[in-house]
């Protein structure tokens, strides 16, 4: 049953703070300044962001990908703190690597701490699995750095983009639905003209990639609302189709706590302590997800007439 107040009773009692923090800014009014404390314990004298803030590695040192989960946290609340986005854009400015041009995700020392198996450092081809895709996260990363342009002092943001546009438009067979949702970050922040260029390619590839069985959905499979949370979005239309369903899947897969489990795990013998508390994490970003798109539908249940026929 959704309930966003019976939601935020359980995550104050099992997620950790800086995660129940977020969940009650975004929906019941949260002390922001108190959430900025939090999301500031997570990042580094480098200016970068660890300390478990992607939940599914611990590893303390900085990371590109963990820059990203403090960029989304932040956007979400329409916050913008100076000092800690200048310090992060410092941070993405000292490790890029020009020969990418981007951002690979995480370093080496991520093997040194509890982490899920994708993100297991491979020394065959330096990197994880995940960096084998161009854009995630350096399409997203370059989206932030577009919105934050004020305190980008050494990097070429337009010329950086303008690369990602052609990119994508060269090569739009994308493997991984993650850097599909980089790409649709970057889209938001981009400029009207390279939205323009891009859009045909990002409907298409929306449409190729989507999984509109709601069958499947409990496996982990790109659903509709993953790609676009909003009818307002003006990609709304790739996933239109299937919104409906994903919807009310949304509201039917609700557990008594008005929370969501992660539909993905660590596997048997991966540092299963800490799972347990990864998942509790996750359990709260994924409410943020989930109840930010009920919130943009005006949905909390098939009760009103124009839902009753599709169940």
């Amino acid at each position: 049953m959704v309930s966003i107040e019976r939601a935020y009773t359980y995550l104050e009692r099992h997620s950790e703070p800086l995660y129940a923090s977020y969940f009650s800014c975004r929906f019941l009014g949260g002390d922001r300044g108190s959430f900025l404390n939090l999301l500031a314990s997570c990042q580094n004298p480098d200016g970068g962001f660890g300390h478990g803030l992607k939940p599914d590695f611990c590893l303390p040192a900085s990371s590109p990908i963990a820059v990203t989960k403090a960029f989304q946290m932040t956007e979400a609340l329409s916050l913008q703190p100076q000092e800690m986005t200048s310090g992060a854009v410092a941070y993405l400015e000292d490790c890029f690597l020009p020969e990418r041009p981007g951002w690979k995700t995480v370093g080496k020392g991520v093997n040194d701490h509890p982490h899920a198996p994708w993100w297991e450092y491979r020394e065959d081809f330096d990197g994880t699995v995940i960096d084998r895709s161009w854009g995630n996260p350096t399409a997203e990363l370059l989206g932030y750095l577009h919105a934050n342009k004020q305190f980008v002092h050494r990097l070429d943001v337009d010329a950086l983009t303008e690369h990602a546009v052609d990119r994508l438009v060269a090569s739009p067979d994308m493997a991984s639905e993650h850097e599909a949702f980089c790409f649709i970050s970057l889209y938001d922040h981009a400029e009207e003209e390279q939205r323009k260029r891009m859009r045909p390619v990002l409907l298409d590839i929306i449409r190729r990639q989507v999984t509109l069985d709601p069958l499947t959905w409990g496996d982990y499979v790109p659903r509709p609302l993953d790609f676009i949370s909003s009818p307002d979005h003006d990609l709304f239309s790739a996933v239109e189709e299937g919104a409906q369903a994903h919807l009310d899947y949304i509201v039917r897969t609700a557990d008594e706590h008005g929370l969501w489990e992660p539909n993905w795990s660590w596997g048997q013998g991966q540092y299963e302590k800490q799972w347990v508390q990864a998942k509790e994490n996750w359990k709260a970003l994924l409410a943020v997800k989930f109840y930010t798109i009920l919130e943009h539908f005006e949905y909390m249940g098939g009760d009103r007439d124009e839902h009753r026929d599709h169940h």
